[in-house]
């Protein structure tokens, strides 16, 4: 995962953004986090581009 410094008015940290370039964009408290990859407890290791389509809805927050 990468961290970009941008500036991403009126979204919580947590809120999924896009998915862009097979990554995740998910803004975290300073910008914005770029993940390709991740695993939920007790799940096996899923790329980006899937966890999308599966779970994570854009503009919806994570841990909410």
């Amino acid at each position: 995962a990468d961290v970009a410094d941008a500036a991403v008015p009126g979204a919580a940290p947590g809120t999924v953004l896009a998915l862009h370039d097979e990554q995740l964009w998910i803004r975290c408290g300073r910008g914005i986090l770029a993940v390709t990859r991740l695993q939920l407890s007790g799940r096996r290791v899923v790329a980006a581009r899937e966890f999308a389509a599966a779970a994570a809805p854009m503009g919806e927050q994570l841990g909410t």
